[in-house]
């Protein structure tokens, strides 16, 4: 049975069998409901009790994002799904509504963003896409930008007041916060 739909039969064992692989499309939006029951030439026994199944698919994790450039960030995510087609990109710009920006193929692991406004603060969160479904969205990570002298940088979930920051030699941006 498929959520709320009527009970179908599925599929007729032989004698003597007490496992079984089903297969087929199964979406992630529904819920799947099972019961069993044995049956020989002359009579049928009661139906067991009903087991449920949901599918979920795997939704990337460990969201981070490094500085790229004055206007760019490099968005990066662990890939947990092995059957995913791509993923899907959104952001939110100003704490506006998330729409999608793009998507990375399959496997990808990183997204660089470019064209940012330095006056703006985002954040980003990506699902993965299968070829019959989609995983929650993952963890939503936030940036914004620091102008401190001539140096830009991306800050990465910080709630204080920042006194300063600057550039390393590997780009990344060391902050002074209270």
């Amino acid at each position: 049975k498929i959520s709320n739909g009527p009970w179908l039969p599925f599929i007729a064992l032989d004698s003597n069998i007490i496992n079984a692989a089903i297969s087929g499309q199964f979406l992630a939006s529904e819920v799947y409901h099972y019961r069993i029951r044995s049956f020989n030439d002359v009579a049928r026994s009661s139906f067991s009790e009903i087991d449920t199944a949901t599918i979920k698919i795997p939704v990337p994790t460990d969201l981070k994002i490094t500085s790229e450039s004055k206007t760019s960030l490099k968005l990066e995510w662990k890939d947990n799904c092995i059957y995913e087609t791509g993923y899907t990109i959104e952001r939110n710009i100003n704490g506006g509504s998330f729409l999608q920006i793009d998507e990375a193929a399959a496997n990808q692991n990183s997204f660089i963003v470019y064209g940012l406004d330095t006056t703006r603060s985002y954040q980003y969160r990506v699902k993965t896409i299968t070829t019959h479904n989609v995983s929650e969205f993952s963890e939503i990570i936030s940036t914004g930008f620091i102008l401190t002298g001539n140096a830009i940088g991306i800050l990465q979930g910080h709630t204080g007041i920042l006194k300063s920051g600057f550039f390393t030699h590997d780009n990344q941006y060391i902050v002074t916060a209270s």
